[in-house]
C-alpha cells in the first residue's frame, strides 16, 4: 500500500494533477473544468466477475490516493443485448448540476480528440451514464472507445466534463495495482478489448 501511495503521489505531482472535479461543482467559466485523467488500457478479469457479461474497466486517480473506476465498456454475452459504455460520475462530478432526477433519458454532445463531434442518446441511473452501441450509433460509439480525449456536454445546463488518457498513468497502473494487491487482471488495448468482446459474443470478426 505504501508503494502504491508513492506511485500515485508521483502521478499527482505532474502537470496533470488537478484531474478530478468535486461532485456538484460548477465548471470554471474562464478555463473550463480540469480533465478527468484515465489509464489508456482496459482491465478485464477472467473468469467474469458478473455472470453473462464481460466488463472492461478504466480507472482515474484522486488526490486522496483512490483509484475510482470511472469508465466501463460492458459486453453482454447475449447478442440480443447491446454492448454499452458507462461512465461512473460519482467521483467525477458534476451530476447534481446536470440533472434534476436520478433516472433520466438524455442526449449528450461529444467532441472527440478535437476533431469529431456528435450526439448520443444516454440514460442516467443514479450516478452512472449509459450509452448503447446500436447500429445507428456504432461509428460514434467506437470513436469514444478509441479517443485519447473527449469532451461531453449534458443536461439542461450543458455541464461539460472532459476525459483524457494519461500515458504515464497507463504505464504505472500495473505496478500500482500490484502494490495494492488487487485481483489479477489482463490489460488490453482498445482494439484488443473490442476483439475480445466480439469473440465473447461469438460475433463474426
Amino acid at each position: 500500500m505504501i508503494a502504491a501511495s508513492v506511485a500515485l503521489s508521483a502521478m499527482l505531482m505532474c502537470p496533470a494533477s488537478a484531474q478530478t472535479g468535486t461532485k456538484g461543482a460548477e465548471p470554471r467559466a474562464s478555463s473550463g473544468p480540469s480533465p478527468v485523467y484515465v489509464n489508456g488500457s482496459w482491465l478485464v478479469q477472467k473468469p467474469d466477475s458478473v455472470p453473462g457479461k464481460r466488463i472492461y474497466r478504466r480507472y482515474s486517480f484522486t488526490k486522496d490516493m483512490d483509484l475510482p473506476n470511472v469508465m466501463l465498456f460492458q459486453c453482454p454475452k447475449e447478442r440480443r443485448e447491446f454492448v454499452h459504455l458507462s461512465l461512473e460520475m460519482k467521483r467525477v462530478g458534476p451530476i447534481g448540476a446536470a440533472f434534476s432526477t436520478e433516472f433520466e433519458d438524455f442526449q449528450a454532445r461529444f467532441l472527440v480528440d478535437d476533431k469529431r463531434s456528435f450526439s448520443l442518446p444516454g440514460e442516467l441511473i443514479k450516478t452512472e451514464l449509459f450509452f448503447d452501441r446500436t447500429p445507428e450509433t456504432a461509428d460514434d460509439f467506437d470513436s469514444l472507445l478509441m479517443a485519447q480525449e473527449f469532451q461531453m456536454r449534458l443536461g439542461q445546463r450543458q455541464v461539460r466534463v472532459i476525459f483524457k488518457v494519461l500515458p504515464e498513468f497507463t504505464k504505472a497502473l500495473p505496478d500500482i495495482l500490484k502494490a495494492m494487491k488487487a485481483p489479477p487482471a489482463s490489460f488490453l488495448t482498445t482494439q484488443e478489448a473490442i476483439r475480445d468482446c466480439r469473440l465473447y459474443r461469438a460475433e463474426a470478426s
